[in-house]
């Protein structure tokens, strides 16, 4: 598996005339497996492409500018030279647009303004970190074609709650956060030594594991009973670390869906945290995942420590490995229906998560029609099942 990107579109769900009521919308995920520069070229060369790969950043995010500043290495006059000038230079809402080159400096960002490259084939470069420092409640920021080579953090205070940075096509080291006034949005995103926030979605974004700890973990915060979304990522884990790549927290709802996770000796895909309080009465999800284990010793899908009754879904996951996975520890209201296991690792194509002819995933998902493939056929258990499909 190598870096690579989500490609989306808005997409009309032909299931919505099996169904009274409007016409329901569903966003059809496109993994395209090359490289990020490749993968831009792509966009730029074949405007559907670049309309896909961006529908749901424009959708979703589409907010209006006051003014734009332009960004370049060595710039004068109204040209910033550095991204920290510019910065400090713009008005809530306007738009910093950074050509390509390295920016040694790190950024802190204190407004909400938006940051992204003047070019559609190559990422800005910062030797630094960003910090994420909202001033007042509600900031939102959005930083786009990013190639940080440093951390992403922040330590936002009470006065800066409710606040959203968005990283979107970026390339980072770590994420770490310390604040529950942040939430974050990472979408189509490379990612190398791992994210751990307390609230936030991560989308279509491709993770290399590092040596010791989670790759992703999303806390929670009980004053925000949001669900956290983690959906059509690719996780490749260190053989090295045996920490489960996703940790979740009981206190919230999560959804997980059509990841492609590739383990080597860690004891389970998800851990999912004891809360010292009650933790959320909202069901959690664990829908259409593809894992691949290298390791023959015993493992579990996903571990619940909770003690307290939790409500989690857990269905039409594929999973390959020398040993099917146990059970999770009992009494937590688990669900656990038409999960699929197969020994033969060339039921899958190893660097996708796709099903291969024949594989015993294609069709094996829940009948029902809340999960049918975007072909309206049955699902297919696996990461390339079901609404959120990466084929």
């Amino acid at each position: 598996c190598q870096e690579g990107h989500l490609h989306t579109m808005m997409m009309v769900d032909a299931r919505a005339s099996l169904q009274p009521g409007p016409t329901a919308y569903k966003m059809k995920m496109v993994w395209c497996a090359v490289s990020a520069s490749s993968c831009l070229a792509a966009r730029k060369s074949d405007p559907m492409l670049r309309t896909s790969a961006l529908a749901l950043a424009l959708f979703s995010f589409a907010e209006g500018h006051t003014a734009d500043l332009m960004v370049a290495v060595g710039g004068s006059g109204s040209i910033h030279p550095t991204v920290t000038s510019a910065i400090n230079a713009a008005l809530p809402n306007d738009r910093i647009i950074v050509a390509p080159g390295t920016y040694n400096e790190s950024i802190t960002i204190t407004k909400s303004v938006e940051i992204v490259s003047n070019s559609q084939t190559q990422r800005y470069t910062i030797n630094g970190t960003l910090n994420f420092y909202p001033a007042t409640a509600g900031t939102t920021a959005t930083v786009m074609g990013l190639a940080l080579n440093g951390n992403v953090g922040d330590n936002a205070g009470g006065a800066a709650s409710n606040s959203t940075l968005r990283l979107i096509d970026c390339r980072i080291q770590q994420l770490f956060s310390l604040s529950n006034a942040v939430r974050y949005v990472l979408m189509a995103d490379s990612i190398f030594n791992g994210v751990s926030m307390e609230r936030g979605d991560v989308i279509g974004c491709w993770f290399q594991g590092g040596p010791n700890g989670s790759v992703a973990s999303i806390t929670g915060v009980y004053s925000y009973p949001e669900t956290s979304r983690f959906i059509g990522n690719s996780i490749v884990t260190d053989p090295a670390n045996l920490s489960p790549p996703l940790q979740m927290h009981a206190r919230n709802p999560f959804r997980i869906e059509n990841n492609f996770i590739v383990l080597a000796n860690t004891v389970s895909a998800v851990h999912v945290t004891d809360y010292s309080g009650t933790p959320t009465t909202q069901a959690s999800h664990l829908l259409n995942n593809t894992i691949m284990r290298s390791g023959g010793t015993a493992w579990k899908l996903i571990n619940v420590v909770e003690t307290d009754p939790l409500q989690v879904d857990v269905r039409n996951n594929f999973t390959v490995a020398p040993l099917a996975p146990t059970s999770v520890s009992a009494g937590t209201g688990l669900i656990q229906a038409f999960n699929v296991h197969s020994a033969n690792t060339t039921h899958v194509n190893n660097n996708t998560g796709a099903p291969i002819a024949g594989s015993p995933a294609i069709n094996a998902g829940d009948p029902e029609v809340i999960y049918t493939d975007l072909d309206l056929t049955r699902n297919d258990a696996g990461c390339y099942g079901g609404s959120y499909s990466r084929d």
